[in-house]
């Protein structure tokens, strides 16, 4: 998977999704939030069992894939990054 976008639009859509990460869970998964990238459009999930927030995201789907990510480390580190275009490439996969 590879997407461009840029930060502000990519921090406005973790800012939203991020209401449905539960503070604690069992289920680890829940913890991340989910990145759809296999349409043209980027989608941001993130889901408690109970509620579940999308969102689209403005940007360009290189190549398509989908991954999930830690949502408050994955938040943290775009937050640091510098106000320009951002690309997220996720090249391994894996079954797990």
């Amino acid at each position: 998977m590879k997407i461009v976008c840029q930060r502000n639009d990519l921090i406005n859509s973790i800012n939203i999704v991020n209401k449905a990460v539960p503070s604690k869970t069992s289920m680890e998964i829940l913890y991340c939030i989910l990145i759809d990238a296999s349409t043209p459009r980027i989608t941001i999930t993130a889901n408690d069992m109970e509620l579940a927030i999308e969102t689209v995201t403005e940007g360009q789907v290189v190549e398509k894939g989908i991954m999930a990510v830690d949502a408050r480390l994955f938040s943290d580190i775009i937050r640091k990054l510098p106000d320009s275009d951002v690309t997220i490439v996720c090249d391994e996969k894996r079954n797990v």
